[in-house]
C-alpha cells in the first residue's frame, strides 16, 4: 500500500505531466496554424497544414515590421542585462561578504523593492524619465528595466555569493590579490551559474513585458516585441490574416523557449547552489 508521501509524489508528477502535455499541445497548435492559410484555419483549426506557407512569416516580419521590433527588443534587453549584471553583482557581493554599518537597512530596502508593484511606480518613473528627456528612447527603456530588475537580481545574487566558499576569497587575498581583482577574476567567474540563472529570468520577464513599453514608448522606431504583437493583432482586425497572426505568436514565444532550452542546466544549477548556504 502506497504511503501518503508516495501518493503525493505520484499526484504531483501526474499534474506536471498533464501541464507539460497541455503546453506542448498549445505550442504545436500555434506552430501548425502559422503555416496555414486563413482558409485552412477556418476549415479545420486542428488539422495538419497541407503545405508549408512561409508567406505568413513574411507578412508578420516585414508587412507588420515585426523584424524591427525584434531587433529593438534584443538591443534593449541585452544592454539592460549587461548593465544590470555588473551593478547587481557588485552590490550583492558587498552585501554578502562585507560587514558594515547600515548593511541590514540596505538589504531590507532591497527586499522591500521586491514587493513594490511596477504599476505603483509608473507615475514617478515617467516623470523622472520625462525630465531626463529619455521618453521614446532606447536609453530610457534600458534605464527603466534596469531600475526595476535591480532588487530581484541583487536579492538572488546575495544568496548565491553567500553560498560560495570563503576559503577561495581568503586564499586570493593571502596571495596578494586586491579586493577588486579577487571579485572580477575569482568570485565573479564562480558566480556564473547564478548570474546566468537570474539573467534568464529577467530576460523572459522583459520579453513578455507590455505595460512599461506601452507607457514609455509611442514611437514605432523604439517599440518592443510585445507592442509589435499588439500592433499586429490590431492590424488583423479588418484583414483577418490568421496565419500571419499565428506566425507572430510563434515569433513572440520562440526566443524565450530557446533561452530556457540552451541555458536550463545553468538555471537549475544556479538556483540549486544559490539556495544552499555553504
Amino acid at each position: 500500500m502506497l504511503s501518503k508521501s508516495k501518493i503525493g509524489n505520484v499526484t504531483a508528477r501526474i499534474l506536471l505531466w498533464m501541464w507539460v502535455l497541455f503546453t506542448f499541445f498549445i505550442i504545436s497548435l500555434a506552430v501548425m496554424n502559422s503555416f496555414k492559410t486563413s482558409a485552412e484555419i477556418y476549415t479545420n483549426l486542428w488539422a495538419i497544414p497541407v503545405s508549408i506557407n512561409w508567406a505568413n512569416y513574411e507578412n508578420a516580419l516585414f508587412t507588420s515590421q515585426m523584424y524591427r521590433y525584434f531587433f529593438n527588443s534584443v538591443f534593449i534587453y541585452v544592454m539592460t542585462l549587461l548593465i544590470l549584471t555588473i551593478i547587481s553583482a557588485m552590490a550583492a557581493y558587498i552585501l554578502a561578504r562585507f560587514p558594515f554599518k547600515g548593511k541590514w537597512i540596505i538589504t531590507a530596502l532591497v527586499v522591500f523593492g521586491l514587493g513594490v508593484p511596477e504599476q505603483l511606480l509608473l507615475i514617478p518613473l515617467y516623470r523622472t524619465i520625462s525630465a531626463m528627456g529619455l521618453v521614446n528612447s532606447f536609453t530610457g527603456m534600458i534605464t527603466v528595466y534596469t531600475s526595476l530588475c535591480v532588487p530581484f537580481t541583487i536579492f538572488v545574487l546575495i544568496g548565491f555569493f553567500t553560498s560560495l566558499p570563503n576559503d577561495i576569497r581568503e586564499a586570493a587575498i593571502i596571495d596578494g590579490a586586491s579586493e577588486s581583482y579577487t571579485f572580477w577574476k575569482v568570485m565573479f567567474p564562480l558566480a556564473q551559474p547564478g548570474l546566468i540563472a537570474v539573467a534568464s529570468f529577467n530576460f523572459v520577464w522583459m520579453w513578455n513585458e507590455y505595460l512599461l513599453a506601452l507607457v514609455f514608448t509611442n514611437d514605432k522606431s523604439v517599440r518592443t516585441m510585445s507592442l509589435g504583437m499588439y500592433a499586429l493583432q490590431n492590424s488583423m482586425t479588418f484583414t483577418i490574416d490568421w496565419g500571419a497572426l499565428y506566425a507572430g505568436v510563434v515569433l513572440m514565444f520562440v526566443p524565450a523557449v530557446i533561452v530556457f532550452i540552451l541555458l536550463h542546466k545553468y538555471i537549475i544549477s544556479g538556483i540549486t547552489l544559490g539556495a544552499v548556504k555553504g
